[in-house]
Protein backbone atom coordinates (compact mmCIF):
# COMPACT_ATOMS: atom_id res chain seq x y z
CA UNK A 1 0.00 0.00 0.00
CA UNK A 2 0.94 3.39 -0.92
CA UNK A 3 0.48 6.65 0.41
CA UNK A 4 0.44 10.45 -1.62
CA UNK A 5 2.53 13.14 -0.43
CA UNK A 6 1.28 16.00 -2.58
CA UNK A 7 3.40 17.99 -5.04
CA UNK A 8 7.11 17.47 -5.06
CA UNK A 9 8.55 19.36 -8.14
CA UNK A 10 5.16 18.91 -9.72
CA UNK A 11 5.24 14.91 -9.19
CA UNK A 12 3.38 12.92 -6.87
CA UNK A 13 5.88 12.14 -4.46
CA UNK A 14 4.46 8.49 -2.25
CA UNK A 15 6.12 6.27 0.43
CA UNK A 16 4.70 2.92 1.43
CA UNK A 17 3.67 2.21 4.52
CA UNK A 18 6.66 0.22 6.07
CA UNK A 19 6.47 -3.79 5.71
CA UNK A 20 8.13 -7.10 6.18
CA UNK A 21 9.63 -8.29 2.97
CA UNK A 22 9.04 -11.62 2.27
CA UNK A 23 11.73 -14.41 0.80
CA UNK A 24 9.09 -15.16 -2.56
CA UNK A 25 9.84 -11.17 -2.59
CA UNK A 26 7.41 -8.81 -4.41
CA UNK A 27 6.61 -6.09 -6.80
CA UNK A 28 6.51 -2.56 -4.01
CA UNK A 29 5.91 -0.58 -7.68
CA UNK A 30 4.73 -1.02 -10.90
CA UNK A 31 5.20 2.07 -12.81
CA UNK A 32 8.17 3.98 -13.49
CA UNK A 33 9.91 5.46 -10.16
CA UNK A 34 12.04 7.55 -8.72
CA UNK A 35 13.63 5.79 -5.62
CA UNK A 36 14.64 9.05 -3.08
CA UNK A 37 14.78 6.73 0.02
CA UNK A 38 15.27 3.87 0.94
CA UNK A 39 14.81 2.12 4.98
CA UNK A 40 15.50 -1.15 5.67
CA UNK A 41 15.29 -3.15 9.33
CA UNK A 42 16.52 -6.22 10.38
CA UNK A 43 14.52 -6.95 13.27
CA UNK A 44 15.75 -10.97 13.56
CA UNK A 45 18.91 -12.23 15.40
CA UNK A 46 19.83 -13.24 12.09
CA UNK A 47 22.00 -12.00 9.08
CA UNK A 48 19.70 -11.43 6.70
CA UNK A 49 20.68 -10.58 2.75
CA UNK A 50 18.20 -8.20 0.71
CA UNK A 51 17.62 -7.82 -2.72
CA UNK A 52 16.56 -4.47 -4.71
CA UNK A 53 15.83 -4.14 -8.21
CA UNK A 54 13.95 -1.98 -11.00
CA UNK A 55 12.11 -4.12 -13.42
CA UNK A 56 13.17 -3.07 -16.62
CA UNK A 57 13.53 -5.82 -19.69
CA UNK A 58 16.68 -6.89 -17.96
CA UNK A 59 16.70 -6.14 -14.72
CA UNK A 60 19.38 -3.91 -12.77
CA UNK A 61 19.82 -3.55 -8.68
CA UNK A 62 19.46 -0.87 -7.41
CA UNK A 63 21.95 -1.25 -4.88
CA UNK A 64 24.39 -4.15 -4.34
CA UNK A 65 22.68 -6.81 -2.33
CA UNK A 66 22.23 -5.86 1.38
CA UNK A 67 23.86 -7.78 3.67
CA UNK A 68 22.29 -6.99 7.09
CA UNK A 69 23.82 -8.49 11.07
CA UNK A 70 20.93 -8.82 13.08
CA UNK A 71 19.27 -6.09 14.42
CA UNK A 72 20.35 -3.50 12.39
CA UNK A 73 19.20 -1.08 10.27
CA UNK A 74 20.39 0.43 6.27
CA UNK A 75 19.23 4.02 5.32
CA UNK A 76 19.95 5.34 1.94
CA UNK A 77 19.21 8.58 0.62
CA UNK A 78 19.06 8.91 -3.34
CA UNK A 79 18.46 11.99 -5.55
CA UNK A 80 15.88 10.24 -7.64
CA UNK A 81 17.42 7.20 -8.94
CA UNK A 82 15.50 5.84 -12.16
CA UNK A 83 13.63 2.53 -11.57
CA UNK A 84 12.23 1.81 -14.88
CA UNK A 85 8.96 -0.48 -14.43
CA UNK A 86 8.75 -0.51 -11.15
CA UNK A 87 11.02 -1.65 -7.83
CA UNK A 88 10.94 -5.19 -6.54
CA UNK A 89 12.72 -6.50 -3.42
CA UNK A 90 13.35 -10.05 -1.61
CA UNK A 91 15.37 -11.10 1.70
CA UNK A 92 16.77 -14.14 2.25
CA UNK A 93 15.05 -14.82 5.76
CA UNK A 94 11.26 -14.07 5.02
CA UNK A 95 9.23 -11.76 7.15
CA UNK A 96 12.28 -10.04 9.29
CA UNK A 97 12.59 -7.13 7.59
CA UNK A 98 11.02 -4.40 7.54
CA UNK A 99 11.46 -1.73 4.54
CA UNK A 100 10.24 1.46 3.43
CA UNK A 101 10.61 3.25 0.44
CA UNK A 102 9.94 6.73 -0.53
CA UNK A 103 10.20 8.63 -4.18
CA UNK A 104 8.07 10.30 -6.79
CA UNK A 105 6.04 8.44 -9.88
Amino acid sequence: MSVTINGVMGTSEVAIVPKLIPLAGEFVFTSNFEITELHLVNESTSTVMVTITDNQATPRQVVPDVVMSANTDHLRTFRGRACPGGLFWSASVDQVVTGSVRGRL
